[in-house]
């Protein structure tokens, strides 16, 4: 069965930015595959919409957090500040995920 779902245009204009990005670092391929995976999530979401949790320690407001694609982000290493850390880490995966009202 089809689901409809309309997003909202700065929704659209951000997958466009994601999928933009994931082109120029990685591939088309993998750009295409993401960007896929965020529509069906956007499909599950539209018969589920009681999908997903709630985060506390982000928000008071009554909205649920649903992961959508893990994705490698490579061995690159980034400085966290010595005020939350005091030391660095390599990034190793991000997740994005779909914040709903």
């Amino acid at each position: 069965m089809s689901v409809r779902y309309v997003l909202a245009p700065q929704a659209a204009i951000d997958l466009v930015e994601i999928w933009r990005y994931l082109k120029e670092q990685s591939s088309l391929v993998i750009a295409d595959r993401v960007e896929t995976s965020i529509r069906e999530k956007f499909a599950f979401l539209a018969q589920t919409p009681g999908a997903g949790h709630l985060r506390k320690d982000l928000t008071d407001a009554d909205v649920r957090f649903f992961p959508v694609y893990l994705y490698a982000r490579g061995s690159r290493r980034f400085e966290r500040s010595k005020q939350q850390s005091g030391s660095s880490r390599a990034a190793g995966a991000g997740t994005v995920s779909l914040m709903l009202p």
